[in-house]
C-alpha cells in the first residue's frame, strides 16, 4: 500500500487511528486494528460486523457486494504476505489456518514466472 499522506491515505488513517487509541493499551501491538469508539468505549468490529459495512461500502460505491466477502481479505492478505516475504508459517498463523490451504490462493506474479522460466532455461543451458 503506497502512503501518500493525503487526507484519504489509508496508511496515514490507520496511523492516527492507532496513535489516538494507544493510551488505551500497554503496547500499540496490543490494539485491536479493526476497533472503533462506541459511547467512549473501544469496540472491536466482528466478522458479521465487518462483512454488513464492506457489503454496504461497496452497494454505496456501485459494485456488486455480492462478488464480495471478508475471505477476499483473507486471501489478499496471505498473497500480499506472500510477495513480501513473510514466511509460510507466519502466513498460516496470521489466517487462523490449521492446513497449508492458504497456499491455494497465492497468485504468483507473471513476473515472477518469467523470471524462474529464465533460471531453468539458464541452467539446462549449462549441460
Amino acid at each position: 500500500m503506497l502512503a501518500t499522506g493525503g487526507l484519504l491515505c489509508p496508511v496515514k488513517a490507520i496511523k492516527d487511528m492507532l496513535c489516538s487509541r494507544k493510551e488505551q493499551y500497554e503496547s500499540l501491538s496490543a490494539l485491536p486494528l479493526a476497533s472503533y469508539m462506541h459511547h467512549g468505549a473501544l469496540k472491536t468490529m466482528t466478522q458479521k460486523q465487518f462483512s454488513e459495512m464492506l457489503k454496504g461500502t461497496l452497494d454505496s460505491a456501485g459494485f456488486n457486494a455480492a462478488d464480495y466477502s471478508g475471505h477476499s481479505f483473507r486471501r489478499g492478505g496471505a498473497c500480499t504476505a506472500f510477495i513480501a516475504g513473510a514466511s509460510p508459517l507466519l502466513i498460516k498463523s496470521q489466517g487462523d489456518w490449521r492446513s497449508n490451504a492458504w497456499e491455494r490462493y497465492i497468485d504468483i506474479p507473471m513476473e515472477s514466472r518469467w523470471t524462474m522460466a529464465s533460471l531453468l532455461t539458464q541452467e539446462a543451458g549449462k549441460e
